[in-house]
């Protein structure tokens, strides 16, 4: 019977009726769900404390140092636990059973929960001072309090948690068909750093791919008729980012490319860009003696070119129709005669026309052969440009290989929650650059009890039905 507990929550109320009833309602109901859920947290780990402590065998590898009092932060708000804290007979190591269980560090105030959380919400957002905001209120459960601003995170603090561990590479899911033919977009994002270079600003070059199997068009659903349309928007299938700022990300791309999808069915790989060394560069990485590899130009840049030759929009036209009828001669043609009565644009004319002239045959490619377009210039606003340079930022270059990693892998649709809960289970002492999830490196010493190099070796022999616990 709550008929006590609902008399509670509907105090006070307007009579009248107003908008806050419905609110005030919510925010008492869900303080009353979050009293609970930690009563019932406290004792589940009063329950793991006292079960290990009193488990059979346990005074032989671990004595009693002292009972103390431990706060974390958690999504069901403030949680302070009492636990034992053990010294390990074997190694003379600290060892606390609740704070193991929790996976939790020392100094650590966030629960694992509120770390995850950090991680997803800021690859979205990219400001740390919003997210410390948002999670802030989701602790406090509050809606119409002052208070629910109590909470709110600092932004050194969010730093911390994304910098605590390693850049993740999640694991690369394969793909249920593999494609005979496969499209490649490449570009690059410069990022300002926080380290100068010889008293200049210094920025670093980020590559982003983006891999893909073609298109289709994006139907909409009428509201009277029910009837999916198509409309002028198209969607790429099966997208997948991957970015680096590391010089030869292509050996990185066959990684990518041998793990999605079965390469014996690969005839033929179409590698698009703005026409960079390093794009280019690509084409004979990807090509091998079964898969065909060949560059072709995104035309965005070939018509911008034109547009900064072409002051005049009936030159620039007639330049535009030379071009897509695959008229070189007369194209250049035009562009001489410009030249020769714009003499004061000779350094951009020249400049513009010698890019045509190396990537024209590039070009031409795209307008007669590819089906699909390249989409590259909205790809990398969407997942660089617009989250880590729209407003003016510089970063560590370590913890942009973090931010970036984070960003591509919300991208690709995984689960961030559950990649840094993962992530947190490898090995501190791995000496990677990154944490990659494909690997089987977590950390197994715990149940070795003849291991010296373990923190906390328990051996789980001793484990039996009756210690297990169960919630």
């Amino acid at each position: 019977d709550y008929s006590q507990e609902i008399e509670k929550l509907l105090i006070p109320y307007d009579l009248k009726g107003s908008a806050f009833n419905p609110v005030s309602l919510l925010e008492s109901t869900n303080q009353a769900a979050i009293k609970m859920a930690r009563h019932l947290f406290l004792q589940a780990l009063r329950k793991l404390d006292y079960d290990f402590k009193n488990q059979i065998g346990r005074s032989k590898r671990y004595y009693i140092k002292h009972q103390r009092e431990r706060t974390i932060i958690t999504t069901i708000g403030v949680i302070t636990y009492r636990r034992c804290e053990y010294i390990s007979r074997y190694n003379n190591k600290p060892y606390c059973h609740v704070d193991k269980y929790l996976g939790i560090g020392k100094r650590q105030r966030y629960g694992n929960d509120i770390c995850a959380l950090v991680y997803e919400r800021y690859a979205d957002s990219n400001s740390m001072i919003k997210v410390g905001k948002e999670i802030g209120l989701r602790i406090s459960g509050l809606l119409l309090s002052k208070n629910r601003y109590n909470y709110q995170i600092p932004r050194q603090t969010i730093h911390n948690i994304l910098n605590r561990i390693k850049p993740i590479e999640p694991l690369i899911e394969r793909v249920k068909e593999t494609p005979s033919v496969l499209y490649i977009m490449a570009d690059e994002k410069y990022l300002s750093l926080q380290q100068r270079k010889n008293h200049h600003k210094n920025k670093v070059e980020v590559k982003l791919v983006v891999i893909f199997e073609g298109k289709e068009k994006v139907t909409t659903k009428a509201s009277q008729t029910k009837v999916y349309k198509p409309n002028k928007r198209f969607k790429y299938l099966n997208k997948y980012y991957f970015t680096s700022i590391k010089p030869n990300i292509f050996e990185d791309i066959l990684n990518v490319i041998d793990h999605r999808y079965d390469v014996t069915k690969i005839k033929k790989i179409i590698l698009m860009g703005d026409g960079a060394k390093w794009i280019k560069a690509g084409v004979p990485i990807l090509k091998s003696e079964s898969i065909d590899c060949e560059f072709h130009l995104d035309l965005f840049h070939c018509l911008q070119a034109l547009n900064r030759i072409f002051k005049d929009k009936g030159y620039y036209q007639m330049a535009y129709n030379y071009l897509i009828n695959d008229a070189k001669e007369d194209l250049f043609k035009l562009i001489d005669i410009y030249l020769t009565n714009n003499p004061h644009l000779t350094e951009v004319i020249t400049n513009n026309r010698n890019y045509l002239n190396n990537n024209y045959d590039y070009a031409i490619k795209m307008i007669k052969e590819n089906i699909v377009g390249c989409a590259m210039e909205q790809a990398i606003s969407h997942a660089l440009a617009s989250p880590f340079s729209s407003v003016a930022k510089a970063y560590n270059i370590n913890s942009l290989d973090r931010y970036i990693k984070a960003r591509v892998s919300l991208l690709n649709d995984y689960d961030l929650t559950y990649t840094y809960l993962m992530a947190t289970m490898h090995s501190k002492n791995d000496s990677s650059e990154s944490i990659k999830l494909t690997d089987n490196t977590h950390d197994y010493s715990i149940f070795d009890r003849s291991s010296d190099k373990s923190e906390y070796p328990i051996n789980i022999n001793d484990f039996n039905r009756n210690n297990i616990y169960r919630f």
